[in-house]
């Protein structure tokens, strides 16, 4: 199994709109259904602080999902470009 952890800073004004796009019913989880490969995401609040998330995507392999990055890019940069009206920032933290 491959995980992708990003963690994300969000607008304090945005928090629904954040999580409507990224939570398990989202944009973000129905892109990422289009292939076989793909398991799942969480979405995790932080306890500490309600405006700082955590998604964990979760994938056969890293394989399958550069894969899937790569065949869908200008999707990918879409719903990206669409999640920033949400956040003050995003970081990749692991995989």
């Amino acid at each position: 199994m491959y995980r992708v952890i990003w963690e994300y800073k969000v607008k304090p004004k945005a928090v629904s709109k954040f999580e409507e796009l990224y939570g398990h019913k989202g944009e973000w989880v129905k892109f990422f259904k289009q292939s076989k490969s793909y398991q799942g995401t969480e979405l995790l609040l932080d306890d500490e602080s309600e405006l700082s998330y955590i998604t964990i995507d979760f994938w056969d392999s890293e394989e399958a999902y550069e894969h899937f990055l790569r065949e869908n890019k200008e999707k990918y940069e879409l719903l990206d470009q669409k999640g920033n009206a949400f956040t003050k920032s995003e970081k990749r933290i692991w995989a």
